[in-house]
């Protein structure tokens, strides 16, 4: 289809489903096929460490729990870990166990161990509406020493974000994580502050964080509700050093010296574990102990501090929006303008895979681009380009078919729809000059016939008759063009150009005629034999440039070809000066022109009939006659016309010289 007539048609398509994709983006029915996408990403790629995380794991196993034959661990129990830990002089100690309620014995020496000693951070369920949470270890209460354990799950239980600040009742909680970063930092001199720039995002150190505002990447939640940022999880699962109570005392002095010791639990009695984006590949692996993702958000805000890491990125929903019309507009035309299945199939994997390429290398450089918008605005562009190219082409069909389906042969019609882009615009035949071979015939005896018959039945062998040699014409490539009366008008050479061939052309046309007479024979013998008049047959030839093209009105169209050479090849099948079909054996003459003569004079014999006016053309012309088709010569190319190779024309001393005569001079000669 032209450009003109593709734009709007593209545009009213890719306007209406930019529209859908985009309100099924906003309104968050690809977040779940987002988050997932991402999961994936971050389970084949979390990314390096540039250094070993300064956060070690203390897990108490469930071995730890049959050999101490208990649990909770008694107060007295754990202060005794407590204090085997800060033995190794780490510079922060997470306690990652409720404390609420005392657990004798030992109640008094671990309240007096809460007070003393200032690297432990407890931690505390923090107050929610419709829930009063659970409380820290009364010595601790009201103190800075204290963190919330929640964490945000998503839909089936993910956790893909951390939580650092949120409020109740006018009271805000740090998270267990971010007081254990806090207390790490202090030594360095890093403390949190507001961003000048942006007074509600918080700055640690050298970078800012920015809160998630619920529409970051793939998420469509809005405001998620306190202050949350996305876990990176760098590193893999679990990236740091692990003891349980057993192997603790064995545990080298470097392995929590200035370090943080998160202290928790990894037992299959306490459940205590949470799925994180690595259970995507591989379940084991990806559920993770809570203190395992405290110990990642410390992590990730010391590295954010210290400026070896920096917050992920996002486009804004603009930049979103042109991403996936942009992949819209591409499948669209991809879609419209590839017809082959085995290239779309390979042009629609190829837009995948770049899509995909780019959400990666994207991923790579911290940046969340949303995978799934690009690759629905890509598939859905290219099956709409797709069906919107297939309705496209069916009224093409139905165009071309309603113009030559009844005109050609199956063969010459696929021919057509094959190349229909060269001859086809805004819905018509473009008009253009070939050169053809044109054929005109005529019935004479028609009226007596008629006569003879009645209607129904005269009729009926009319359009036996037109059905019959219709099918001779469209056997030897024929492009039947009009029907008046008992007339036949067709053309060889048409619809497409075919220069060097019209040679081949004109003998297709030639043969075509002799199988006319042939088949007329067969009729009148028919006729004698029901005592019917016989009819005769006059066949006009003329090869030459004409003007080829629709006529007509969108309702109705026909196929032609009009210019003078077509009036030349309807004068020579009406010539009367010269002797009739009435004379000839087989009773059928076929005339053809000088031009024509020459193309056919090495296959046909031919008999020169002189130089004759006709009517509306104002030079004589030669007439000749065909009276048969020469015995095949391996010299001579016989091929069909759509497969016979160039030759040079003929030239006039190719052909036998006749002297001039008129038409009363010739006698009927067979």
């Amino acid at each position: 289809m032209p450009l003109p007539r593709l734009r709007p048609v593209l545009l009213a398509a890719s306007v209406l489903l930019a529209l859908v994709l985009g309100w099924l983006r906003h309104s968050g029915h690809f977040q779940f096929l987002e988050l997932a996408a991402r999961d994936l990403f971050l389970s084949l790629h979390p990314g390096t460490l540039t250094t070993p995380p300064p956060v070690t794991l203390v897990l108490i196993s469930e071995a730890d729990i049959q050999r101490l034959g208990n649990w909770p661990l008694t107060d007295a129990q754990l202060t005794g870990v407590l204090e085997q830990i800060l033995a190794h002089h780490p510079r922060a100690v997470g306690l990652d166990i409720y404390r609420d309620l005392p657990v004798p014995p030992g109640t008094p020496s671990l309240n007096e161990l809460l007070v003393r000693e200032s690297r432990i951070i407890a931690i505390e369920k923090f107050p929610a509406p419709g829930s009063r949470g659970i409380a820290p270890p009364p010595a601790l209460a009201g103190t800075p020493r204290v963190g919330f354990s929640d964490l945000v799950l998503d839909e089936g239980g993910m956790v893909r974000r951390g939580l650092l600040f949120q409020t109740h009742q006018g009271r805000t909680g740090y998270a267990f994580g971010l007081r254990l970063a806090l207390k790490w930092l202090a030594e360095r001199g890093i403390a949190p502050r507001a961003d000048p720039d942006h007074p509600g995002w918080m700055r640690l150190g050298q970078t800012v964080i920015p809160p998630l505002q619920g529409n970051e990447g793939g998420y469509a939640m809005g405001p998620p509700g306190g202050y949350q940022i996305l876990l990176d999880y760098r590193g893999g699962p679990l990236p740091f050093p692990r003891f349980d109570l057993a192997t603790l005392k064995d545990a080298p002095s470097d392995a929590l010296r200035d370090r943080i010791v998160i202290l928790g639990v990894a037992s299959e009695s306490v459940k205590d574990y949470f799925a994180t984006p690595f259970a995507q590949r591989d379940q084991a692996s990806g559920i993770l102990p809570g203190a395992a993702i405290h110990a990642h958000l410390a992590r990730q805000l010391i590295d954010l501090a210290e400026g070896r890491d920096r917050p992920e990125r996002y486009w804004n929903d603009e930049a979103e929006l042109a991403w996936m019309v942009a992949w819209l507009v591409a499948g669209l035309l991809a879609g419209w303008w590839l017809t082959s299945t085995w290239e779309g199939l390979l042009v629609g994997l190829a837009g995948l895979a770049l899509i995909l390429a780019a959400s990666w290398w994207a991923w790579l450089a911290h940046w969340w681009i949303p995978l799934v918008p690009g690759v629905l605005g890509w598939l859905v562009g290219f099956l709409a380009g797709a069906a919107l190219a297939a309705v496209h082409r069916r009224r093409e069909q139905r165009q071309l078919m309603a113009l030559f389906g009844r005109q050609v042969s199956p063969e010459v019609a696929r021919d057509i729809w094959a190349r229909r882009h060269e001859i086809l615009e805004q819905g018509r035949i473009a008009p253009r000059t070939l050169v053809a071979t044109v054929l005109f015939t005529d019935l004479k005896g028609f009226t007596a016939l008629s006569e003879r018959m009645e209607a129904r039945a005269f009729f009926q062998w009319l359009n036996d008759y037109l059905a019959d040699f219709t099918d001779t014409i469209m056997a030897q490539g024929g492009v039947i063009d009009d029907f008046a009366g008992d007339g036949i008008k067709a053309n060889f050479g048409v619809p497409f150009e075919h220069p060097g061939r019209e040679r081949a052309e004109a003998a297709a046309a030639a043969r075509c005629a002799l199988a006319l007479c042939s088949r007329l024979e067969a009729l009148n013998r028919h006729h004698r034999a029901r005592d019917l008049p016989e009819v005769a047959m006059r066949i006009g030839l003329h090869t030459g440039p004409v003007v080829a093209g629709t006529l007509g009105s969108a309702a109705r169209m026909k196929y032609t070809t009009v210019g003078v050479n077509v009036n030349l090849a309807a004068r020579l099948e009406s010539l009367d000066m010269v002797p009739g079909p009435e004379q000839s054996p087989n009773r059928c003459r076929i005339l053809v022109s000088g031009t024509t003569a020459r193309l056919l004079a090495l296959e046909f014999h031919l008999v020169y009939l002189g130089k004759f006016h006709l009517r509306g053309l104002e030079e004589p012309q030669e007439v000749w006659q065909i009276k048969g088709e020469k015995r095949p010569d391996r010299n001579v190319n016989r091929e069909s016309p759509r497969q016979v190779r160039p030759k040079e024309g003929l030239k006039n001393s190719d052909l036998p010289r006749h002297r001039d005569v008129s038409a009363k001079s010739i006698a009927p000669s067979d």
